[in-house]
């Protein structure tokens, strides 16, 4: 009987509904994802008389929806392909860079000229790949020697330094470096100094010889945090 009473209601109403109810049709109302009534957005439809409306086809729906996430993939395919091009031209510059360097490191007799070399190439390569390091300084760097005291962020440390930098470096470097016989005898011939990290002893005797270097007039290069893994 009671459904009964709510079909016959159902149908009264449907036949003539008061000015006060709106009967919009299917899947008009918007709904949250567990199926509860948005009242806030359906409030806003219907101030703006938009229940009444019909909505767009699901198919034409569905079109819509798949070119709008198209061009967000089409862009972001194109932001990796420009940062591939990118990163395989770096690596290029950088390469080339590295083979007009080695040579005159390794065969020049003179260490200021082998620094100049370095020098010009860092900031060569600076240049070729479109970056610009910004040098503010809240003082003049003394003449002699001296010890520089960095954070070690990334391996383009050294090349940024080289550039920025005044006067021949000798920059502070593992001594697990010494096991590769080449790029040893380039570090060398650039006056780097080499730390046994391993030992606290060596660690002493080591540091002595460093600030003993900078007495004599060394300009060295320190990275205290000394690799960039924890």
């Amino acid at each position: 009987e009671l459904r009964r009473r709510i079909a016959a209601a159902a149908v009264d109403l449907l036949a003539q509904p008061p000015d006060d109810i709106v009967l919009p049709p299917p899947h008009t109302l918007p709904k949250t994802s567990s199926g509860k009534l948005r009242r806030s957005s359906a409030r806003a439809l219907f101030e703006n008389d938009a229940l009444r409306r019909r909505g767009h086809a699901f198919w034409w729906q569905l079109a819509r929806l798949i070119l709008a996430g198209g061009g967000h993939r089409v862009r972001r395919a194109g932001q990796a392909l420009s940062a591939l091009v990118y990163a395989g031209y770096w690596w290029s510059v950088l390469a080339l860079f590295v083979a007009l360097v080695w040579l005159p490191v390794l065969g020049l007799p003179r260490r200021g000229w082998r620094h100049a070399i370095v020098r010009l190439a860092a900031r060569g390569f600076l240049r070729s790949v479109g970056m610009r390091p910004a040098v503010t300084r809240e003082a003049a760097v003394p003449d002699g020697g001296l010890v520089y005291v960095i954070n070690h962020a990334s391996y383009l440390d050294m090349v940024v330094l080289s550039a920025v930098l005044p006067g021949a470096l000798s920059f502070i470097a593992k001594g697990e470096l010494t096991g590769q016989i080449l790029v040893a005898r380039f570090l060398r011939n650039l006056g780097t100094l080499f730390v046994r990290r391993i030992d606290p002893r060596h660690g002493i005797e080591d540091t002595a010889q460093m600030l003993a270097a900078a007495a004599a007039g060394e300009r060295l290069v320190w990275f205290p945090e000394g690799t960039l893994t924890r």
